[in-house]
């Protein structure tokens, strides 16, 4: 599928947060027919978007509804333009019809899971010679699935239609999602479900080779083609001390273009580097030792805990040895910012 440079201003998509928290077998297709959805349903979206903070309202009014379900036309060249994959695109979405599917009701631990089939209904037209599928949903499932005030973000969609798989679908929505935030811890189980639909796997290994470094790859590749704005790292967290067998989690970095080069990283370091040894005194090779360790993630609250021990120690004093007390708080700031203490954001869900 052909796509172009990505054009942030204009290819942005407001995605209510229900939407990637579904639990959904689709395929690759049937993700991008999903999409193309929610590119449809744009106008609902930021109506809700520029009301959020006054009275709540239906997220779709009684007289936008078609008998009890909201409507959408779709036409199917808004996924692909090559009139051949039409006859695929008509399959799939019919296909869809018999998915069954679980919404979030409820949010973090009081969330429950409501099993839907099927989520929509189709029936396809031509119009003017173009093929157009409409698509039903029923009035309280979209309600609750296009619901932006349960929470929200952006996603590109030419980086979505240009994902191959379903791993780097996903992975790359995940992302988006936390974005800012720079950093997501995801249980096992969790990851296993988003990324392969709950349908398992053997071991660790396979899943890693045959999934994960697959959507990495994919999406390095996007990003480095500037067809998509982030990408992503990963890290396996294990139980203690274990760095082998299976994790308990997998921390996610994001980074984005307006995230720090390492030539950004390499700065934020020397900054600390200076601090330590210009303000606490600190020997070179144990500065050298802590400002290695920094990154742009933890480089805030390393900042911020220089300038407390400085202010304390000019105002107060009372430590004996100042180097070594130094260097064992700021070791612990980084140790608490490291990807194993970083706060697991989704919830296992149930096998």
């Amino acid at each position: 599928m052909a796509t172009s440079a990505v054009q942030p201003e204009r290819d942005k998509l407001l995605c209510p947060l229900p939407v990637v928290r579904l639990r959904q077998s689709y395929n690759v297709t049937q993700n991008r027919l999903f999409m193309a959805l929610v590119a449809k349903l744009q106008p609902v979206f930021f109506r809700q978007f520029k009301g959020l903070g006054d009275a709540p309202k239906p997220v779709f009014a009684d007289s936008e509804l078609t008998g009890g379900y909201v409507a959408v036309d779709l036409p199917l060249s808004m996924v692909s333009g090559k009139r051949h994959d039409y006859r695929n695109l008509r399959s799939s979405l019919g296909r869809m019809a018999d998915c069954p599917i679980e919404i979030p009701v409820g949010d973090g631990d009081a969330v429950q899971w409501h099993r839907v089939t099927p989520l929509l209904k189709v029936r396809f037209l031509r119009i003017n010679g173009d093929s157009h599928a409409y698509v039903y949903i029923w009035h309280t499932v979209a309600r609750t699935l296009f619901d932006v005030s349960r929470g929200y973000f952006f996603f590109s969609r030419t980086t979505f239609l240009a994902c191959t798989q379903r791993s780097t679908q996903m992975l790359y929505l995940l992302c988006e999602r936390w974005r800012k935030r720079g950093l997501v811890n995801l249980h096992i189980a969790t990851l296993v479900r988003l990324v392969q639909a709950g349908k398992g796997y053997r071991r660790f290994s396979e899943f890693r080779s045959g999934k994960l470094e697959v959507a990495r790859a994919e999406l390095y590749e996007l990003f480095r083609q500037h067809k998509s704005t982030c990408y992503f790292t990963y890290q396996p967290i294990y139980q203690g001390s274990n760095v082998c067998g299976e994790p308990l989690s997998v921390v996610f970095r994001i980074h984005s273009s307006d995230t720090h080069s390492e030539a950004d990283c390499a700065q934020l370091r020397h900054t600390v580097f200076r601090m330590l040894t210009q303000r606490f005194n600190l020997y070179d090779r144990p500065a050298h030792q802590l400002a290695a360790r920094v990154d742009q993630w933890n480089y805030p609250a390393v900042i911020e805990k220089l300038q407390e021990l400085y202010h304390r120690y000019r105002h107060r004093g009372g430590i004996n040895d100042i180097r070594a007390y130094t260097y064992a708080v700021v070791s612990k700031v980084i140790k608490d910012h490291s990807p194993a203490q970083a706060v697991e954001l989704e919830l296992p869900l149930a096998a």
